[in-house]
């Protein structure tokens, strides 16, 4: 299986022109972060936070709570959010400069 920090070539299209591109390296990263107490949250099952999927949604649409996440648990999360908003800054630095990295799940 494929591994985080492990570096790819792969074939890119162009995005102004779909029909060519050109073989670029990328850097495999997984943004999820495993919840180890997941039962103690009232989660059915082993979970993860997938922290690039984050979104902000309205108080309303949020219909019944299951749990509470461990505290270690939702600092990890944290951490990896806050991983994640680095990494996309500097991804946006290297498209701006022609390199891409890539987020592979």
């Amino acid at each position: 299986p494929v591994q985080p920090g492990e570096v790819f070539a792969i074939y890119m299209e162009y995005q102004d022109d779909p029909k060519q591109g050109k073989r670029r390296p990328v850097v495999v990263d997984r943004f999820k972060v495993e919840i180890a107490s997941w039962a103690e949250a009232g989660l059915k099952k082993l979970s993860f936070t997938r922290c690039h999927m984050v979104a902000s949604v309205p108080a309303s649409v949020l219909t019944s709570k299951i749990g509470d996440i461990d505290p270690t648990d939702l600092n990890q999360t944290i951490a990896m959010v806050n991983r994640y908003k680095q990494y996309e800054s500097a991804r946006t630095k290297a498209l701006m400069k022609g390199l891409f990295l890539y987020i592979a799940e």
